[in-house]
């Protein structure tokens, strides 16, 4: 019987073993589940937060470029038209649109910590600044009936690489590149920024 109890002791001791040995790699296991679990999680919430803030770069570039364009455009239709009230209605809508730009690139340099970008934004009201000198001069030279004299000005300062629409389309490009963007994401920049060349 002694033979017989040693038999079941040892059967005990060894499933006790074994049930450890169970329990281990199951808390193995489950430790593995976790880290695999949580990683995707991780990397998803990464991938969201750089997809978010390629997306905000992306309206911001967008803002700019219409609000410039728009700015540009008003004062090429009171150019256009004799009617002095229609011109002091487009010289406004210029102005209004130089506010928001303005408004926007204040935003902006607020948020962006990256010593770049900021560079980047400065260059750009810079030369914002530059174009709006001039717009003032076509806009004045508008609303005293010399339409001649503001076509002129507008194009003999159009040309300058300091206040060409170009370079403010390219100086808003790069204000927004704080961060890297994906390939996608500068291609639809590129196709974007083509057509606004010809402002």
């Amino acid at each position: 019987m002694t033979s017989f109890l040693r038999r079941a002791a040892g059967l005990i001791a060894w499933g006790r073993h074994l049930t450890a040995m169970l329990v281990i790699v199951g808390v193995a296991v489950l430790g593995v589940g976790l880290i695999v679990v949580r990683d995707p999680r991780s990397s998803n919430r990464q991938a969201r937060t750089m997809y978010e803030s390629s997306m905000a770069g992306l309206d911001l570039l967008n803002q700019l470029q219409y609000l410039t364009q728009e700015a540009r455009r008003s004062v090429l239709y009171a150019l256009g038209t004799s009617d002095t009230n229609r011109q002091v209605e487009y010289a406004d809508q210029s102005r209004a649109a130089d506010a928001q730009v303005a408004g926007i690139i204040a935003r902006h340099i607020q948020r962006t910590s990256s010593p770049s970008a900021r560079q980047a934004a400065d260059r750009f009201t810079e030369d914002w600044r530059a174009y709006l000198a001039v717009r003032d001069r076509v806009i004045s030279a508008i609303l005293e009936g010399s339409n001649k004299e503001a076509t002129d000005t507008d194009l003999a300062t159009a040309s300058r690489p300091s206040t060409g629409c170009a370079t403010i389309s390219a100086r808003s490009r790069s204000c927004t590149n704080s961060r890297p963007a994906s390939r996608s994401a500068r291609s639809s920049g590129r196709r974007t920024t083509r057509s606004t060349r010809s402002c």
